[in-house]
């Protein structure tokens, strides 16, 4: 698994993403991706407009393959879906909890759309944040970072808020998150 954080503001949509993934082989051997690897941007078409969206992923490389196959199929289809909460419902949740992946490979999903961040998670659950999405390695303390430091330096930039948390995330978990840091704005 890898840490994904999104954040949205009035501003627009962040996601940010270390570069450990850690590989499910039972012991400590890591690997190290860019960051963007974990991080797609892509456009879909609601009713009669694209828009844009990012899409981090964190979980087996087989549910991540499987998810992003199915995406792009579902992203060039005409007007698939009203809004982007009904997108995330009616196209991503399925495709995430699809049977065609097995139970343990089935990733953990951020998304960033229309303004807003969305996690969704294996169990089929959605869960739209108040402006902060965390999936992967970290994510309890990202999510945790992200709050205290929001609330600590209020005027801290997207960005900067992101890669502290990651830090932090880092620090105390330094097998399973590190750094390059990657963020992306939509």
């Amino acid at each position: 698994m890898t840490a994904i954080i999104g954040y949205s503001n009035s501003k627009g949509v962040w996601l940010g993403a270390d570069s450990a993934v850690t590989l499910s082989t039972g012991g400590r051997d890591y690997t190290d991706t860019d960051g963007y690897s974990k991080i797609r941007r892509l456009t879909v078409n609601l009713l009669s407009r694209k828009v844009p969206m990012l899409i981090g992923i964190a979980g087996s490389l087989v549910g991540e393959t499987f998810l992003l196959k199915e995406l792009k199929k579902a992203a060039r289809r005409k007007g698939v879906a009203g809004t982007g909460k009904k997108f995330v419902l009616d196209i991503l949740v399925p495709l995430v909890n699809n049977k065609e992946i097995p139970e343990d490979d089935r990733p953990d999903v951020v998304v960033g759309m229309c303004g807003n961040v969305y996690e969704l998670y294996t169990d089929g659950v959605l869960e739209m944040s108040s402006g902060i999405a965390v999936a992967g390695s970290g994510d309890v303390v990202c999510r945790a970072a992200m709050l205290a430091t929001k609330f600590a330096r209020p005027r801290m930039g997207p960005e900067a808020l992101i890669r502290n948390a990651l830090s932090v995330a880092h620090t105390l978990m330094p097998g399973s998150v590190g750094p390059p840091f990657r963020i992306m704005k939509l």
